[in-house]
């Protein structure tokens, strides 16, 4: 929203559903162009289904974005995350990196001047917005598969085979 036409890059995976709303949400906010990269077949189809283009991974990437999202959660997508954005511009990790440490290429993050946010959102606060996406732009959050758990069901929904394909990955 901050950025009418901005290029926006999407690296799926661990954080399936949060990488996909945010290829959707560019594309309802105005991005200029919005690419979604995964290595899942199904995910790549929902987001085209919000209008983001999909990118099939492993592989290259066509350009360099002003605004870049890391759902993916492995070290290796976060580095290809980080070499796809502009210089100056915002790279966005959703994702809990799981491991004790996780290697960034600061050389490359420092010669461009990027910035690193990541954490948990704070989703009351983003409610109102989101909400207003929804209503004056059409974006339509239903469209994405998703699954609800009870919570005495956390290690079911853990073992999910979304989750297992995900954490193998780690």
């Amino acid at each position: 929203a901050e950025r009418l036409g901005a290029s926006v890059l999407v690296m799926g995976g661990l954080a399936s559903v949060i990488g996909i709303y945010a290829a959707g949400l560019a594309v309802a906010l105005g991005a200029g162009r919005v690419d979604y990269a995964d290595d899942d077949p199904v995910r790549l189809a929902q987001a085209a289904a919000y209008g983001a283009t999909p990118i099939t991974l492993p592989g290259d990437l066509p350009m360099m974005y002003e605004i870049v999202v890391d759902a993916c959660g492995t070290p290796e997508t976060l580095i290809q995350a980080i070499r796809a954005t502009e210089p100056e511009r915002l790279l966005t990790s959703v994702t809990i990196h799981l491991r004790d440490t996780t290697p960034v290429p600061m050389l490359d993050m420092y010669q461009k001047g990027i910035v690193l946010r990541t954490g948990r959102a704070n989703v009351r606060t983003n409610i109102p917005p989101t909400l207003d996406c929804c209503h004056a732009h059409g974006f339509r959050p239903d469209l994405v598969e998703t699954r609800l758990y009870a919570f005495d069901d956390a290690p079911t929904a853990w073992m999910d085979d979304a989750w297992r394909t995900a954490a193998s990955r780690v």
